[in-house]
Protein backbone atom coordinates (compact mmCIF):
# COMPACT_ATOMS: atom_id res chain seq x y z
CA UNK A 1 0.00 0.00 0.00
CA UNK A 2 3.04 2.42 -0.12
CA UNK A 3 2.86 5.14 -2.69
CA UNK A 4 5.94 7.09 -1.62
CA UNK A 5 8.77 6.38 0.96
CA UNK A 6 11.28 9.17 1.58
CA UNK A 7 14.51 8.12 3.32
CA UNK A 8 16.23 11.38 4.87
CA UNK A 9 20.17 12.01 3.96
CA UNK A 10 19.67 15.39 5.80
CA UNK A 11 23.74 16.02 5.11
CA UNK A 12 24.94 16.91 2.00
CA UNK A 13 28.29 15.70 1.95
CA UNK A 14 29.81 12.77 3.53
CA UNK A 15 31.67 14.54 6.35
CA UNK A 16 28.89 16.60 7.67
CA UNK A 17 26.83 13.53 7.37
CA UNK A 18 29.26 11.47 9.86
CA UNK A 19 29.01 14.96 11.98
CA UNK A 20 25.45 15.26 12.59
CA UNK A 21 24.13 11.65 11.95
CA UNK A 22 27.02 9.02 11.71
CA UNK A 23 29.75 7.70 13.23
CA UNK A 24 30.84 11.18 15.28
CA UNK A 25 27.53 10.87 16.58
CA UNK A 26 27.72 7.20 17.95
CA UNK A 27 25.31 6.05 15.24
CA UNK A 28 25.78 2.92 13.10
CA UNK A 29 24.28 5.40 9.69
CA UNK A 30 26.97 5.50 7.24
CA UNK A 31 26.69 8.07 3.70
CA UNK A 32 27.51 5.20 1.72
CA UNK A 33 24.81 2.42 2.91
CA UNK A 34 22.51 5.25 3.38
CA UNK A 35 22.65 6.42 -0.57
CA UNK A 36 22.50 2.49 -0.88
CA UNK A 37 19.38 2.73 0.90
CA UNK A 38 18.25 5.21 -1.33
CA UNK A 39 19.08 3.52 -4.71
CA UNK A 40 17.57 0.11 -3.61
CA UNK A 41 13.88 1.54 -2.76
CA UNK A 42 13.96 3.96 -5.68
CA UNK A 43 14.35 0.51 -7.71
CA UNK A 44 11.60 -1.16 -5.67
CA UNK A 45 9.14 2.11 -5.58
CA UNK A 46 9.79 3.65 -8.56
CA UNK A 47 10.11 6.85 -7.08
CA UNK A 48 10.86 8.69 -4.34
CA UNK A 49 12.28 11.41 -1.80
CA UNK A 50 15.35 12.04 0.42
CA UNK A 51 15.94 15.00 2.16
CA UNK A 52 18.52 17.46 2.46
CA UNK A 53 18.67 19.95 5.52
CA UNK A 54 20.92 23.38 4.63
CA UNK A 55 22.79 24.71 7.52
CA UNK A 56 24.85 22.15 8.80
CA UNK A 57 28.70 23.26 7.25
CA UNK A 58 28.13 21.61 4.34
CA UNK A 59 29.30 23.27 1.03
CA UNK A 60 26.67 25.01 -1.66
CA UNK A 61 29.01 22.72 -3.97
CA UNK A 62 28.26 19.97 -1.99
CA UNK A 63 23.77 20.99 -2.10
CA UNK A 64 24.35 21.22 -5.99
CA UNK A 65 26.42 17.55 -6.55
CA UNK A 66 24.14 15.98 -4.28
CA UNK A 67 20.61 17.43 -5.81
CA UNK A 68 21.74 16.72 -9.40
CA UNK A 69 22.74 12.99 -8.29
CA UNK A 70 19.37 12.67 -6.99
CA UNK A 71 17.99 13.86 -9.98
CA UNK A 72 20.10 11.37 -12.19
CA UNK A 73 18.65 8.47 -10.25
CA UNK A 74 15.00 9.87 -10.18
CA UNK A 75 14.90 10.93 -6.48
CA UNK A 76 13.03 13.80 -5.51
CA UNK A 77 14.98 16.10 -2.72
CA UNK A 78 13.31 17.80 -0.67
CA UNK A 79 14.92 20.99 1.43
CA UNK A 80 14.71 22.30 4.58
CA UNK A 81 16.34 25.05 6.88
CA UNK A 82 18.42 23.84 10.06
CA UNK A 83 16.39 24.64 12.63
CA UNK A 84 18.20 24.62 15.98
CA UNK A 85 17.09 23.54 18.89
CA UNK A 86 19.09 24.10 22.52
CA UNK A 87 21.11 21.39 22.73
CA UNK A 88 24.55 21.24 23.83
CA UNK A 89 25.64 19.09 20.89
CA UNK A 90 23.47 21.28 18.39
CA UNK A 91 25.91 23.21 15.88
CA UNK A 92 26.90 26.81 17.18
CA UNK A 93 25.24 28.28 13.97
CA UNK A 94 21.72 29.81 13.62
CA UNK A 95 19.20 28.94 10.37
CA UNK A 96 20.80 29.70 7.56
CA UNK A 97 20.76 32.87 5.71
CA UNK A 98 17.62 33.47 4.28
CA UNK A 99 18.61 34.61 0.60
CA UNK A 100 21.35 32.18 0.62
CA UNK A 101 18.39 29.66 1.26
CA UNK A 102 16.05 30.43 -1.24
CA UNK A 103 19.00 30.26 -3.88
CA UNK A 104 19.58 26.81 -3.27
CA UNK A 105 15.98 26.43 -3.36
CA UNK A 106 15.60 27.94 -6.99
CA UNK A 107 18.86 26.12 -8.13
CA UNK A 108 17.04 22.71 -6.36
CA UNK A 109 14.07 24.08 -8.96
CA UNK A 110 16.28 24.32 -12.04
CA UNK A 111 18.04 21.18 -11.90
CA UNK A 112 14.83 19.67 -11.76
CA UNK A 113 13.30 21.27 -14.62
CA UNK A 114 16.00 20.70 -16.91
CA UNK A 115 16.76 24.28 -17.52
CA UNK A 116 19.66 25.18 -19.57
CA UNK A 117 21.63 26.37 -20.16
CA UNK A 118 22.19 26.56 -16.29
CA UNK A 119 25.63 26.27 -14.88
CA UNK A 120 26.34 27.58 -11.11
CA UNK A 121 29.64 28.62 -10.67
CA UNK A 122 31.81 28.03 -7.04
CA UNK A 123 34.67 29.36 -5.37
CA UNK A 124 37.14 27.25 -4.27
CA UNK A 125 36.08 26.90 -0.65
CA UNK A 126 32.93 25.69 -2.10
CA UNK A 127 30.61 28.87 -1.71
CA UNK A 128 28.67 29.60 -4.63
CA UNK A 129 29.52 32.76 -6.48
CA UNK A 130 26.78 32.37 -9.34
CA UNK A 131 23.31 30.52 -10.26
CA UNK A 132 24.46 30.74 -13.98
CA UNK A 133 21.49 32.61 -14.96
CA UNK A 134 20.70 35.79 -14.96
CA UNK A 135 18.25 37.90 -13.38
CA UNK A 136 16.63 39.32 -16.17
CA UNK A 137 15.85 35.29 -17.75
CA UNK A 138 14.47 34.46 -14.47
CA UNK A 139 11.92 36.80 -14.29
CA UNK A 140 10.87 36.39 -18.06
CA UNK A 141 10.74 32.80 -17.24
CA UNK A 142 8.81 33.30 -14.14
CA UNK A 143 5.57 31.63 -15.11
CA UNK A 144 6.44 28.94 -17.64
CA UNK A 145 8.96 27.65 -15.13
CA UNK A 146 7.29 28.01 -12.63
CA UNK A 147 9.53 29.76 -10.37
CA UNK A 148 7.52 30.80 -7.59
CA UNK A 149 7.09 26.61 -6.85
CA UNK A 150 10.73 26.64 -6.20
CA UNK A 151 10.04 28.46 -3.01
CA UNK A 152 7.30 25.87 -1.43
CA UNK A 153 7.51 23.04 1.33
CA UNK A 154 9.31 20.65 -1.33
CA UNK A 155 8.94 16.37 -0.75
CA UNK A 156 6.05 14.18 -0.69
CA UNK A 157 3.00 15.48 -1.89
CA UNK A 158 0.60 16.80 0.40
CA UNK A 159 2.96 16.81 3.31
CA UNK A 160 1.67 17.78 6.25
CA UNK A 161 4.37 19.77 7.75
CA UNK A 162 4.06 23.14 5.54
CA UNK A 163 5.54 24.74 8.15
CA UNK A 164 8.05 22.20 9.20
CA UNK A 165 10.98 25.06 9.57
CA UNK A 166 9.62 28.53 10.13
CA UNK A 167 6.95 30.55 11.97
CA UNK A 168 4.03 31.02 10.47
CA UNK A 169 5.43 35.05 10.78
CA UNK A 170 8.08 34.32 9.23
CA UNK A 171 10.44 34.51 7.32
CA UNK A 172 9.70 32.09 5.48
CA UNK A 173 11.75 29.82 4.11
CA UNK A 174 9.57 26.85 2.73
CA UNK A 175 6.03 28.66 1.64
CA UNK A 176 3.29 26.25 2.49
CA UNK A 177 1.37 27.57 -0.78
CA UNK A 178 2.78 28.79 -3.75
CA UNK A 179 3.84 32.28 -3.04
CA UNK A 180 2.15 35.39 -5.26
CA UNK A 181 4.48 36.12 -8.16
CA UNK A 182 5.35 39.47 -6.50
CA UNK A 183 6.85 37.40 -3.39
CA UNK A 184 8.77 35.44 -6.27
CA UNK A 185 9.99 38.54 -7.77
CA UNK A 186 10.87 39.60 -4.53
CA UNK A 187 13.64 36.81 -3.62
CA UNK A 188 14.70 36.99 -6.75
CA UNK A 189 16.00 40.73 -6.12
CA UNK A 190 16.93 40.06 -2.82
CA UNK A 191 19.61 36.97 -5.29
CA UNK A 192 20.38 39.91 -7.52
CA UNK A 193 21.17 42.03 -5.03
CA UNK A 194 23.53 39.33 -3.32
CA UNK A 195 24.89 38.85 -6.95
CA UNK A 196 23.92 35.21 -7.52
CA UNK A 197 22.05 35.96 -10.22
Amino acid sequence: GFETISIALDAASEDVFDRVRGKIRGNRFTWPRTLSAIEESREVFGWNYTHIIVGLGERDRDLYNIMRYMKGIDVGTALFAYTPIPSPNAPAEGPPDIVRYHTIQLMRHLIYMDVSPFKPEFADSGKLISLGIDHERLMDHLDTWHIPQAFMTSGCPECTRPYYNERPQGPMYNYPYIPERDIAEGILNDMKAKGVI
